[in-house]
């Protein structure tokens, strides 16, 4: 019985715990979004948020992603971007101030940088 009561404390600080995962979403300024994950989809509680940006008129959303695992889905102006790859992509969106919905799924490892940059 002793052994059957280890593993599920055990098991439940696990559970708990989230497996070790983790994930950081931080505003480094007015303008850009940094996301920080290491097996992030994969923790118990789920990782989603809304992240202003501000976007100066004639700018687009630039994204740069270094991942080696997993995806970060956006969604912005009920459209959804899924950022599953290293490499960089833009979104074009209004100016003013805009609010991303940001989720990390499947073990989102990785850094993902959304900058408001000129388009030109």
């Amino acid at each position: 019985m002793k052994k059957f009561l280890s593993v599920v404390i055990l098991l439940t600080a696990l559970i708990v715990g989230g497996c070790g995962g983790s994930i950081a979403f931080v505003n480094d300024d007015i303008n850009t979004i940094h996301v920080s994950g290491n097996d992030a989809g994969n923790l118990v509680v789920k990782k989603e948020t809304l992240m202003p940006i501000l976007v100066p008129d004639g700018s687009i959303i630039q994204v740069d992603a270094k991942i080696s695992a997993g995806r970060l889905v956006i969604k912005i102006d009920d459209e959804e971007y899924v950022i599953n790859k290293s490499g960089e992509t833009f979104i074009d969106v209004a100016a003013g101030d805009q609010e991303f919905f940001l989720a990390a799924e499947n073990g989102f490892t990785g850094d993902v940088f959304l900058r408001a940059v000129p388009k030109n």
